[in-house]
């Protein structure tokens, strides 16, 4: 079984990321490879993680164009690699129908609640404000609409009493880790 390719969009931190990255180097992941890594912003922590690591980095910040000429350019970028996988860390950017159209059931996307619940932003905002008891995050297939594509894997958490927004964000960023790791084993383990 040959390795999964895979390329990573991120925004932010890239905690995530580095999550996968450490699996793959200790062989928790050993069916898949880390080819580049996107992001659009161009001092998102992410890009340190990667160039540690000797992944390749892209910075593809938006210019004053279209959505759907941005998605045309980081498509055009990301095609080079010919991904098997498209793996979205916290990529705060939604991506247009003919970009997800192109890699149709390769991009894969967390989302910290247990969807259909609470998708959007402030995911745990939303979960407390409901009374949930209790919330958890979502590996999906990206599909055109926000937060709505097939499940792959699912992990829940408990809200406890005094959690806020914050704490619950802390509390459940492992168990995001381990549910993209999960659910990438499963992926990547598929001829």
């Amino acid at each position: 079984m040959g390795l999964k390719r895979l390329v990573v969009l991120a925004s932010g931190r890239g905690t995530t990321f580095k999550a996968i990255l450490d699996a793959i180097e200790k062989n928790e992941l050993p069916n898949a490879q880390i080819l580049a890594l996107f992001t659009d912003k161009p001092d998102a922590p992410a890009l340190a993680i990667a160039k540690h690591a000797g992944v390749p980095t892209h910075v593809m910040a938006p210019k004053k164009e279209s959505r759907e000429s941005y998605d045309l350019r980081l498509k055009n970028e990301i095609h080079k690699y010919q991904p098997d996988f498209i793996v979205l860390t916290g990529f705060m950017r939604l991506l247009s129908e003919g970009f997800v159209d192109s890699f149709s059931g390769k991009i894969l996307n967390i989302h910290p609640s247990l969807l259909p619940n609470f998708p959007g932003m402030h995911a745990q905002r939303q979960a407390l404000k409901a009374g949930a008891k209790v919330t958890g995050c979502t590996v999906h297939y990206v599909t055109a609409k926000m937060d709505d594509g097939p499940i792959i894997a699912q992990s829940s958490l408990n809200i406890l009493p005094d959690d806020t927004e914050a704490t619950l964000s802390t509390r459940l960023l492992p168990i995001e880790h381990a549910t993209y790791l999960k659910a990438l084993k499963i992926l990547c383990s598929k001829d």
